[in-house]
């Protein structure tokens, strides 16, 4: 895009950097059978991309849960992070080398996710790349959930950028939009296990991280 010097990559995580949301609506039904809730798969995909403390809290009104929101988001995560260790999981295809891409071109690298730090990190170390990201920002930190812009500007201020001189990598409908809304450069990753998501609003779509990687130039430095 014309006008856009690049100094910062912007990863969001479920979905573009770990192959999540199969796993995730897995264990929310886990925890849906747990509370004696029935929920279709389907009614879940509206909340890709957002915070557990969004989705739970918006449950909690539908189905008149009587537990707490805090029980709730430590059953979460904690359901989560014992699978992820016992999860036979690598990071998406092409994440490897598009880290080492950025690296060598002298840019600084963020996770944005929604989900809660103590996962995210989790993720990484499970994959051996926590060291390559110079921050990890949670939905935990910022008051507003994507799709507002909040957690990306977050990003760009920890990394001492400028909103316009990132690049944020999304997969959801809420996340490009996020992005957009905080004047950043938007790449659209279509990954079929996220469902429906509408990239319309990302400057670049692809289908697999191996394009971003093959195009790099093109998709992050111009």
């Amino acid at each position: 895009m014309e006008g856009y010097i690049l100094k910062s990559v912007i990863f969001d995580m479920d979905g573009v950097i770990i192959d999540s949301e199969p796993i995730h609506v897995r264990l929310d039904q886990i925890m849906f059978k747990e509370l004696g809730i029935n929920i279709e798969t389907k009614d879940l995909e509206q909340y890709i991309g957002v915070t557990n403390k969004y989705m739970w809290s918006d449950m909690m009104k539908k189905f008149a849960v009587t537990n707490t929101l805090e029980e709730l988001l430590d059953r979460s995560l904690t359901l989560k992070i014992e699978n992820l260790a016992k999860e036979e999981i690598k990071p998406i295809e092409g994440i490897i080398p598009l880290l080492k891409k950025i690296k060598a071109k002298g840019l600084t690298i963020a996770v944005a996710s929604s989900s809660p730090e103590d996962y995210i990190k989790c993720v990484l170390n499970k994959f051996g790349i926590l060291n390559e990201f110079d921050f990890i920002i949670s939905g935990n930190h910022v008051q507003n959930s994507k799709p507002a812009p909040d957690i990306f500007l977050l990003a760009a201020s920890k990394l001492n950028v400028k909103p316009t001189e990132c690049v944020v990598i999304e997969d959801s409908t809420h996340g490009v939009t996020a992005a957009k809304r905080a004047s950043m450069k938007c790449i659209g990753f279509n990954n079929i296990n996220s469902k429906n998501q509408n990239l319309i609003k990302a400057d670049y779509k692809v289908n697999s991280i191996i394009e971003i990687v093959n195009n790099f130039d093109e998709f992050i430095l111009e």
